[in-house]
């Protein structure tokens, strides 16, 4: 076996490894944080959105709040690849990422085609949402605990129902009812299955 074949088995077995091991990039007080920023968005709308403003208002204004948690979950991911020394370990940051790039292109090009051709169709654009980002959700299935599919689900469920709600005024109760509650969730599920201290690791502290 030369060294190219040897670098090229122990990459497959890094990959092999990647896709059965937890990604952990994920922390609960993140995704808390941005269940938290959906609450506070959601009642600081009617502050920042007057009613008789357009509906691409609302758009612009959650759309502004979805970057900022997305560049702030960005900058963890960045400092955790900087951070860990295994080929394994940037593997699965790696698969995470990629993971959920093409549901947040989605619910970008979708934001994108009802503002520019169809404005009065705003209302669908909550539900969309909690649709593609529950899809992103779930194709994390292979670096994340299976419990977390829970919180992928929820959002396809929510999204839907928020869609048969059908037109009405945009008030942040499509946030609260998807993104908010859905985070949640996952928040939980995550403290849950990845963080929450063992009692076998109390048992042995004592």
């Amino acid at each position: 076996m030369n060294y190219d074949d040897a670098l090229r088995r122990i990459e497959s077995i890094e990959t092999a490894l990647s896709r059965t091991t937890w990604f952990r990039g994920y922390r609960s007080r993140l995704v808390l944080f941005s269940a938290i920023s959906g609450l506070l968005g959601a009642l600081g709308q009617p502050f920042v959105i007057s009613s008789d403003q357009s509906p691409a208002g609302f758009v612009y204004f959650w759309v502004t709040i979805a970057i900022l948690n997305l560049a702030l979950a960005g900058v963890v991911l960045f400092c955790r690849n900087r951070t860990v020394s295994s080929g394994c370990d940037r593997k699965l940051v790696k698969s995470a990422m990629l993971a959920m790039l093409p549901c947040l292109f989605a619910g970008a090009g979708v934001t994108f085609a009802i503002l520019k051709a169809a404005e009065d169709q705003i209302w669908m654009l909550p539900g969309l949402w909690a649709i593609c980002f529950g899809l992103g959700v779930c194709a994390s299935q292979f670096v994340l605990p299976e419990w977390t599919q829970l919180g992928g689900v929820y959002f396809l469920i929510s999204g839907s129902v928020v869609l048969s709600w059908g037109s009405r005024p945009l008030d942040g109760t499509e946030i609260v009812a998807t993104f908010v509650v859905g985070q949640t969730l996952n928040a939980f599920i995550l403290y849950w299955t990845l963080e929450r201290p063992s009692p076998s690791a109390g048992a042995a502290h004592d």
